[in-house]
């Protein structure tokens, strides 16, 4: 158990796919290292040293390649209906990165959401 973090996972056992996310409900600062010739992410590039927003309330892992990226809607709508993100001026926001998985076992055609990510 670490203070300050919250963790969530969601799984589909017929389609051996899903979503873990991290909260982070009074924010964290947090930095990525995406490797590879083809890295799949969800607004990382906001991350880096010389960025403004690395704040973030949540940050996700999920299965199905490209199609994971959809849990990020969800997993923001949760962290604004308990309250966590910060007022902007053009709304309310709750920062959220993540990344996906290649993950070509099980009925394939069945994919995380953004009620996975919920």
């Amino acid at each position: 158990m670490v203070d300050g973090l919250l963790v969530g996972h969601a799984q589909d056992e017929v389609g051996c796919t899903g979503c873990t996310a991290v909260l982070f409900p009074d924010s964290a600062q947090v930095a990525v290292d995406a490797r590879g010739s083809a890295p799949g992410t969800y607004d990382t590039e906001s991350l880096g040293a010389t960025m403004a927003f690395t704040r973030k309330y949540a940050i996700f892992f999920a299965g199905r390649s490209i199609y994971g990226l959809d849990v990020a809607p969800g997993i923001r709508r949760f962290l604004e209906e308990k309250g966590w993100g910060w007022q902007s001026t053009l709304g309310f926001i709750a920062g959220v990165s993540g990344a996906i998985l290649y993950d070509a076992i099980g009925t394939v055609t069945r994919r995380p959401t953004a009620e996975t990510g919920y």
